[in-house]
């Protein structure tokens, strides 16, 4: 049915014509269908939410198109097998909940742990990363707002800025994808050498 939809937004788009109004879950399976047309892969439905699964260069790569968010989150597969933690986010604010430790590495961009222990040893996996690794990172995460975790056996994208109600949320979230995957592989190269 996304098809369907897009062609007629599409249609109406080249005629002149304001497009068709959407609800959010409307929003997302047209999205999720766009991408899919562009990554390849499985489309499917879990509960309100749209998850696509595509192949994207040699990583598998979910995608769940969150209704009620409007957010693209993506899980990249990791080829590290069961490694070490990593939590890199964006926060604004002066507080630090209560049993967590930060670390900044950019502008209001820090390093998330337990511990000082586990701390030391996720900025020492930063610092291992190739600049332009880093970089990367580090703007996709501050554009969105987002939560980058590594969980041992996948890494987790987690965005806090809604990204259907833009233009470009097609491009956008196949340009994460493609980038994601190739910035995972990077990052498991640089670690494996630790």
């Amino acid at each position: 049915m996304g098809f369907f939809r897009t062609l007629y937004r599409e249609t109406r788009d080249i005629l002149g014509l304001k497009p068709p109004s959407e609800n959010d879950a409307q929003r997302a399976e047209r999205v999720c269908d766009e991408v899919k047309g562009d990554l390849g892969g499985k489309k499917s439905r879990r509960g309100d939410d749209w998850v696509l699964v595509a192949q994207v260069g040699d990583r598998s790569v979910e995608i769940c198109f969150e209704v009620a968010g409007g957010r693209a989150l993506m899980t990249i597969a990791s080829e590290l097998g069961d490694g070490p933690h990593f939590k890199l986010l964006v926060d604004s604010s002066d507080s630090i909940p209560p049993g967590r430790s930060r670390r900044s590495v950019g502008t209001a961009l820090y390093l998330d742990a337990p511990d000082e222990g586990t701390l030391d040893t996720f900025e020492t996996m930063w610092k291992a990363l190739p600049t332009g690794t880093r970089g990367n990172l580090s703007s996709q995460i501050q554009k969105s707002s987002a939560t980058f975790v590594f969980s041992g056996t996948t890494f987790n994208f987690v965005p806090e800025v809604a990204v259907f109600t833009t233009p470009g949320a097609r491009s956008q979230i196949r340009g994460q994808a493609q980038l994601f995957a190739r910035l995972v592989a990077e990052m498991e190269d640089a670690w494996q050498a630790l």
